[in-house]
């Protein structure tokens, strides 16, 4: 990558947004900063989301749509992660559940319907399945919406699960039908009935937290023991599960 310095004919060029940079572009997050996500949709569309979310056109360069508590059901939380499924758009918030876009109106779905719990409804992530099914990974518990479901969800915690912890930290779908989620103690892999445990005790991790779990495509023909070197620069415990079907790792990543 180049940078432009300005330049017309420069590989790469910046566009610059925000209220605090020079020169910057106007745009609609004016007075609702910080930005928290991004996500890139079909046709060159993004969403992305800070204390509200916005709809960015690449072919135009313009905002076409801006929602946040002013004009919408969205709350001002700030929204951390963002998904589509079957061409709906999910947002997650960090304090009120979910929020999904039915063209015209955001329709929010709490995570503890039972009363508000900050942890339950502090989304950190979310994925989509290969059968269609929404994962949504919060500071307390893992939630399938099933395909078609909008509404309700399964929730799994550590009372119906072996997870050792309910606080996730992320979670993504792999290729062959299963879903990885970091937790405060290790990570695990969920195939629809059966969870597989990665832990310090059978892995050989230096920590127990894993904060992000990322597919590595590089990564999809490794052996366990590879797979768990190149995530952890450790050689794993001979006892570890196998990791090699699905090609992902765990990574320890800052985040702000």
């Amino acid at each position: 990558m180049l940078g432009s310095d300005g330049a017309p004919d420069a590989a790469t060029h910046w566009r610059n947004w925000g209220n605090h940079n020079d020169l910057s572009e106007p745009y609609p997050w004016a007075g609702n900063e910080p930005m928290y996500s991004v996500f890139e949709d079909t046709g060159g569309i993004s969403w992305m989301g800070g204390n509200g979310v916005g709809r960015w056109d690449s072919a135009t360069g313009q905002f076409t749509g801006f929602w946040n508590w002013q004009n919408s059901n969205l709350d001002s939380s700030g929204h951390h992660a963002i998904t589509k499924r079957a061409g709906t758009t999910w947002v997650g918030s960090g304090g009120s559940g979910v929020y999904w876009f039915d063209g015209i109106n955001w329709n929010h779905v709490t995570l503890s319907p039972g009363g508000y719990s900050y942890e339950s409804n502090n989304v950190r992530f979310m994925t989509v399945d290969t059968n269609n099914n929404l994962w949504v990974a919060s500071e307390y518990g893992l939630r399938k919406f099933e395909a078609g479901n909008n509404t309700t969800f399964t929730l799994y915690d550590t009372s119906n699960t072996p997870l050792t912890s309910a606080g996730m930290t992320d979670v993504e779908a792999d290729p062959n039908g299963g879903i990885w989620v970091g937790t405060y103690e290790g990570f695990a892999r969920f195939d629809g009935a059966t969870w597989t445990l990665y832990n310090q005790g059978n892995t050989g991790m230096p920590g127990t937290v894993a904060a992000d779990v990322a597919r590595d495509v590089q990564a999809m023909d490794l052996s366990r023991s590879q797979a768990i070197k190149a995530a952890r620069g450790h050689t794993p415990a001979a006892s570890a599960p196998s990791m090699a079907q699905p090609g992902l790792i765990a990574r320890r990543r800052i985040r702000h």
